[in-house]
């Protein structure tokens, strides 16, 4: 079996976000993702079909200073200014 059939693709990518206990779990995700995704066409579209659903819950990211936006379709991580 492949990480396609084992569903793996969605889980890789659930870990690229911040994670303060992890710090280069997010490089190790996109990392994976771009070799699962090289020259294979079928991976592509997975992933190409998949629904973004935006972050779930980014409370580790408010911590850290960061706000999540949504502009144009696309999310921005954007700091928080410290005066608001």
């Amino acid at each position: 079996l492949c990480v396609r059939e084992l569903e793996g693709i969605p889980l890789i990518l659930d870990n690229c976000n911040i994670d303060s206990n992890n710090p280069f779990i997010s490089q190790w995700a996109i990392f994976t993702i771009r070799n699962l995704l090289e020259h294979n066409t079928q991976n592509q579209q997975l992933v190409a079909e998949l629904e973004r659903r935006g972050p779930a819950d980014y409370s580790a990211l408010r911590e850290l200073g960061f706000l999540v936006e949504e502009r144009d379709g696309s999310l921005l991580l954007k700091p928080v200014r410290k005066d608001s």
